[in-house]
């Protein structure tokens, strides 16, 4: 087992006393005298546990299991948090982009419209010679 592998063991153990309390496998008293006996042996919680014959190990590892999966839980949903932060940023620069770009489109129709006058009534510059306005 590696030291990182043992650290997250050792985490999940802190959070067994209170899993099995809340179940109503062990009593406060209970889990008091498996922290005690912890200082002396130099046991895990389950194994303590386990060898006063409080609770099962098949009970231990699944709530471990249990444990581990609320943990794996709590990671996704912060990544995909995270991840939806990330594209809402993204979203709003685009936001910024188009507006920028349509306020330049909008800038440069009103300058072709007033430098060539034609095109505000739907004239082609380039054929311009080629119309005749029509009076009455």
């Amino acid at each position: 087992m590696t030291d990182r592998s043992l650290s997250g063991q050792q985490d999940l153990q802190k959070f067994l006393g209170p899993q099995l309390m809340d179940a109503g496998l062990l009593s406060k008293a209970q889990v008091k005298v498996i922290y005690a006996d912890q200082e002396h042996s130099g046991l895990s919680f389950s194994e303590v546990a386990v060898s006063r014959g409080w609770v099962k190990e098949e009970t231990v590892n699944y709530v471990l299991r249990k444990v581990r999966l609320t943990e794996n839980l709590m990671s996704v949903v912060k990544e995909l948090r995270s991840d939806r932060e990330a594209l809402e940023a993204e979203l709003e620069a685009l936001r910024v982009k188009q507006k920028a770009f349509q306020q330049r489109v909008s800038a440069n129709n009103a300058i072709s419209k007033s430098t060539h006058p034609g095109l505000a009534r739907g004239i082609n510059p380039a054929n311009q010679d080629d119309c005749i306005d029509w009076i009455g």
